[in-house]
């Protein structure tokens, strides 16, 4: 009796030992919850065609990745008219769990920068003048698919086109404001780190007569000119579908930058400055490529994947009567 109670005492500690190890592992083992990557954070902009603004100031407060703020961001203040052509912001790098996120949410401070002067985001005009940029909601949240690997760097570029992001004023009282909420979100693009092509060309036979020539790019099949070339009503915005815009400068030289692969679809448009130094829609301009007239309202179609140069003229012009 008492060997056979020595024997079943024996397995059962051998049994608990064999289970303490076991529960001694599973607590060393990382699960997919405790598991981190890093994310990198960049601001950049695409330029805007308004000659009177010297500065385009936003704070950005906090951001928040699928609705959890990251933890060690510190509030920040960007000139983003200093951040164009490839040129980026580091808002820098977060350690965050490891997962598929679908947005990006940033927080504007509209009342003080980082530095504590009043107002938080503001356009600075040629004459030194700051105009306060307000919106109803300061939280923009911006719709993005990606994914952090566990202890590897994901970088996000939150790309703003200042273009479709700023109006006029709707008083006396300032010159300009931001657009509603819907579009104000509308006008930032979140691009991932590995969409870095440059779409870059040189047009030829510009006639020199128009004081700015904008480039504006579209995914393929999504310009209209019935929707496009007039602005709308509410944003006050020309060519708001555009995925990105840029001037083409005295020499007929223009560059995109962070565009995905893809097949696109490339207008020019001709402006003309009013009284007050605002540039007025005066005509898009017919474009060829290869010696090929383009077919979409003067427009041509490209097809990015990888850098893409252009060698373009222009054929022709296409009044715009407003």
């Amino acid at each position: 009796m008492n060997s056979k109670l020595v024997m079943w005492t024996v397995i059962a500690m051998l049994f608990m030992m064999i289970f303490a190890c076991s529960d001694e592992d599973d607590s060393s083992t990382p699960t997919v919850d405790d598991e981190t990557g890093r994310i990198s954070l960049r601001a950049t902009d695409a330029p805007i065609d308004d000659a009177g603004v010297q500065s385009a100031v936003v704070t950005i407060s906090k951001v928040y990745v699928d609705g959890e703020q990251i933890e060690g961001y510190n509030k920040t203040t960007v000139d983003l008219l200093a951040y164009q052509n490839g040129s980026t912001y580091d808002l820098g790098t977060y350690d965050i769990d490891a997962d598929s996120y679908s947005t990006v949410t940033l927080e504007l401070d509209m009342s003080t920068t980082a530095d504590g002067e009043s107002p938080g985001c503001y356009v600075l005009n040629a004459d030194g003048q700051k105009h306060s940029l307000i919106t109803s909601n300061g939280m923009l949240q911006l719709q993005a698919d990606y994914e952090v690997m566990a202890d590897q760097q994901t970088e996000l570029i939150f790309d703003f086109d200042l273009r479709k992001a700023i109006r006029e004023g709707q008083d006396n009282m300032d010159d300009y404001d931001f657009v509603a909420q819907a579009a104000l979100e509308n006008s930032i693009r979140v691009i991932h780190g590995d969409d870095q092509q440059v779409v870059s060309g040189q047009v030829t036979g510009l006639d020199g007569e128009s004081d700015v020539v904008v480039a504006y790019l579209y995914e393929k099949g999504t310009f209209s000119s019935d929707t496009e070339v007039v602005a709308e009503t509410e944003s006050q915005i020309a060519f708001p579908n555009a995925i990105t815009s840029t001037t083409v400068d005295a020499d007929g030289r223009f560059e995109m930058h962070f565009i995905p692969e893809g097949d696109y679809e490339l207008q020019l448009a001709a402006y003309q400055y009013d009284m007050e130094g605002e540039a007025q829609l005066d005509g898009m301009i017919t474009l060829g490529l290869d010696g090929v007239l383009g077919s979409i309202l003067g427009g041509i179609e490209i097809t990015v994947d990888g850098d893409t140069e252009l060698q373009l003229t222009a054929e022709g012009y296409i009044g715009i009567f407003n």
